[in-house]
């Protein structure tokens, strides 16, 4: 059985899938996420193509509360999987930090 240590490419593309979620939630937590960022993980966020994707920047709530928990159970597999010296697994731990300094409330 393999493991996501085993597929560098499955591994990159599940990390910068995450991080183009993290900027995809709204406009306000894209806001928040990138004032807060390391200079590393900042630089990452500057690189991924965002796209359209219909992204609206508007927060809707049943949306954000899906999005928000699909990115959660991004990042937790990662920072589970991925070896914890690798950049990668540092920079997924601090966006999952991040994010949970904005767990999504009932509007």
């Amino acid at each position: 059985m393999s493991s996501i240590t085993d597929e560098p490419t499955l591994t990159n593309g599940l990390f910068y899938t995450a991080a183009k979620r993290l900027l995809h939630i709204d406009d306000r937590t894209s806001t928040f996420i990138l004032s807060r960022a390391s200079p590393n993980l900042r630089s990452v966020l500057d690189g991924v193509s965002l796209g359209n994707e219909g992204f609206d920047g508007t927060r809707h709530p049943s949306k954000f509360e899906q999005k928000y928990a699909r990115l959660m159970d991004l990042l937790t597999f990662l920072t589970t999987r991925l070896p914890q010296q690798s950049n990668l697994h540092g920079l997924s731990v601090e966006m999952k930090n991040l994010m949970l300094e904005i767990e999504p409330s009932p509007l």
